[in-house]
């Protein structure tokens, strides 16, 4: 038996959280991106008023700057993107 640990160096088990306030019951798709790589994709149904999503964060996420989108679909098909930079810490 080894005694390495059966993880992988890294962020193992860090989790973004994301604040939003919708004004009626929608889809959420939340995209982070960094050098024109997709890192994460999930997707959330969302009720109206404040929600607040949690995703498991890529194991080997480097440190610096990342693009972030959020999606929202409305029942009715409307769509509207919302697009923000974030900071990984180091």
């Amino acid at each position: 038996m080894s005694s390495r640990s059966a993880r992988p160096p890294g962020r193992a088990g860090l989790r973004a959280r994301l604040r939003i306030r919708v004004s009626e019951g929608a889809s959420a798709t939340v995209v982070l991106s960094a050098h024109g790589r997709q890192l994460l994709s999930a997707r959330f149904a969302v009720k109206g008023g404040g929600n607040t999503l949690m995703a498991a964060l890529p194991a080997r996420l480097a440190a610096g700057s990342d693009a972030v989108a959020v999606t929202l679909t409305a029942a009715s098909g409307a769509s509207s993107v919302v697009r923000a930079t974030v900071s990984v810490p180091a």
